[in-house]
C-alpha cells in the first residue's frame, strides 16, 4: 500500500498527516496501532524489511523534532520500550542512541533523568521512593566466559595543540542530597564492590590515577570533607577483611622508586607523612601502632603495643 505524497506548499506550512485510531468507552480499550515491516521468507542471508522514521529536513532552521511519549493520566502512565528481538543462531540487534555531530557548535547532549514523586501525604512516613536507574551488562551462560562489562568514559579532549589543546572530560558520581531537617536524614551513599565469587576470589577495586606521557601522572586524594558547625569531620578506614581459613589480607603503604631517564640531576623517592591535626582546647590526637595479636600464646602476652611518640 502505498500513500500518496501531500502537495507542498509555495509559501506557508507544509500539510500535516494524522494516523489516529478509535476511543474505547466504558468498558471498552483505546484501540491500537501497528506499524509493521514486512517479512523475508523462504531467502537466506535477507533481513525483513526496515521503519524509519525521520524529521524534516531545515535550509535555513533546526530540524523537526522526534516526540515519543505516553499522555498523562490520573493513574499509571504508559510505558515506552526499545526491544531488539531473541535469536537463536546469530547475534541479537544491538540498540544505539547517541546525538549527532557538529561544526562551530556544542554537540547534543544525553539526558536520562527518572520524574519526581511527590505523595499527596509528604510529611508522612507511607510516602514513596524516587524511581531508581539501573545500569546491567548481559550474562553468560557459556562455560569459561565472561558476563558483559559496563565502561563508563569520559570524552577524550582530541585537539593536539601544544599551547591550550583539548582535555579529556570528568566523571563524577555523587550520592543524592538529603533535605530533611531531622539528625538521621543522611545523604545518599557512594559505594564501589567488586563481584562476588562461588568458588573463585571475589573481584577486586582498582583506582588507577591517568597516565601522562610526558608529565606527572594523576593524583589520588581520599579525603572527608569539613564538618558541619554541630558535627565533626567523618573518618577514613582501610581494613582488611577477617580471614577464616588463612592469613588475613595485608595493608601496604609504599612510595615508588624514583629514577633519573636523562642521566641529568637526580631524583629523590617520595617520602611518607603521617600527621595529626591540632586540637582547638583539648589535647591533639594520638598516634598508635598495634602490632596482631594471636590466641595461641599463654597470658599475659595476648598482644603487644608498639607506642609511638608524637612531637609538635
Amino acid at each position: 500500500m502505498n500513500f500518496s505524497p501531500i502537495s507542498d506548499s509555495a509559501a506557508g506550512n507544509g500539510g500535516n498527516i494524522l494516523v489516529k485510531v478509535g476511543t474505547g468507552h466504558n468498558t471498552g480499550i483505546g484501540g491500537k496501532v501497528v506499524i509493521q515491516a514486512g517479512d523475508s521468507i523462504n531467502a537466506t542471508d535477507v533481513e525483513g524489511g526496515s521503519i524509519e522514521m525521520k524529521s524534516g529536513f531545515s535550509e535555513q532552521g533546526a530540524s523537526g523534532n522526534i516526540k515519543m511519549l505516553t499522555p498523562n493520566v490520573d493513574k499509571k502512565s504508559g510505558d515506552i520500550s526499545f526491544l531488539t528481538g531473541s535469536t537463536l543462531r546469530g547475534d541479537s540487534g544491538s540498540v544505539n542512541i547517541r546525538t549527532g555531530d557538529t561544526h562551530d557548535a556544542l554537540s547534543g547532549a544525553f539526558y536520562v533523568r527518572v520524574g519526581s514523586t511527590a505523595s499527596s501525604k509528604a510529611n508522612k512516613f507511607d510516602g514513596y521512593n524516587g524511581g531508581a536507574i539501573h545500569l546491567s551488562a548481559g550474562e553468560t551462560k557459556d562455560r569459561q566466559r565472561s558476563g558483559g562489562n559496563v565502561t563508563i568514559e569520559g570524552g577524550d579532549g582530541t585537539n593536539d595543540y601544544r599551547w591550550g589543546g583539548g582535555k579529556g572530560g570528568s566523571i563524577r558520581l555523587t550520592g543524592g542530597s538529603a533535605h530533611g531537617k531531622y539528625v538521621f536524614d543522611h545523604g545518599g551513599n557512594v559505594g564501589l564492590a567488586g563481584g562476588n565469587a562461588l568458588h573463585g576470589v571475589g573481584g577486586s577495586v582498582i583506582i588507577n590515577s591517568g597516565r601522562s606521557y610526558e608529565t606527572n601522572s594523576g593524583n589520588i586524594s581520599l579525603e572527608t570533607v569539613n564538618s558541619g558547625l554541630g558535627g565533626v569531620s567523618g573518618s577514613v578506614a582501610i581494613t582488611t577483611g577477617i580471614s577464616l581459613m588463612g592469613d588475613s589480607g595485608n595493608i601496604e603503604l609504599q612510595t615508588g622508586n624514583a629514577t633519573v631517564t636523562n642521566r641529568k640531576g637526580s631524583a629523590k623517592a617520595g617520602s611518607i607523612h603521617i600527621k595529626v591535626g591540632t586540637g582547638d582546647s583539648a589535647d591533639a590526637g594520638d598516634i598508635q601502632i598495634w602490632s596482631g595479636s594471636t590466641m595461641k600464646k599463654p597470658p599475659p602476652s595476648y598482644f603487644s603495643k608498639v607506642p609511638v611518640d608524637a612531637t609538635g
